[in-house]
């Protein structure tokens, strides 16, 4: 935080400013919206525009950013968590989660739902790495 005093028809007004909003507020372009993910490429103008992050790898090299917004709102930071079914969960269970959703995936692919058919294969390798 940054102490940024203003004087306005001569009274002094003093305000803590993080820094990315100093940036703003000098009319400068704060890092974040320069910085590009490198592994899927999005801007942070992209990010900011479709409210969604391209990758994993987003989360990284926009983390000061979205840090910053989270505090502000109030909001808790995401440090990562399993799903819950995952965590000290029997290896039968595993096994069974693993048939339903290579069922689920069967029945994904047969009717063309490709976009779901790539969360379920993905959701398989993560469980793999699991057995």
């Amino acid at each position: 935080m940054t102490k940024l005093e203003v004087i306005r028809d001569g009274e002094k007004q003093e305000w803590d400013v993080c820094r990315s909003c100093l940036t703003i507020l000098l009319g400068e372009t704060p890092p974040e919206e320069k910085k590009i993910c490198p592994q899927c490429g999005f801007s942070w103008d992209e990010v900011q525009h479709t409210r969604r992050l391209g990758c994993p790898d987003c989360y990284t090299t926009f983390a000061s950013w979205l840090e910053e917004r989270s505090r502000r709102r109030g909001w808790p930071v995401y440090h990562g968590e399993r799903p819950a079914w995952t965590v000290n969960s029997s290896p039968l269970a595993r096994q069974e989660r693993m048939a339903q959703l290579q069922t689920e995936l069967k029945s994904a692919v047969e009717g063309e739902l490709f976009e779901k058919a790539a969360q379920l294969r993905d959701e398989i390798r993560a469980l793999q790495e699991l057995l």
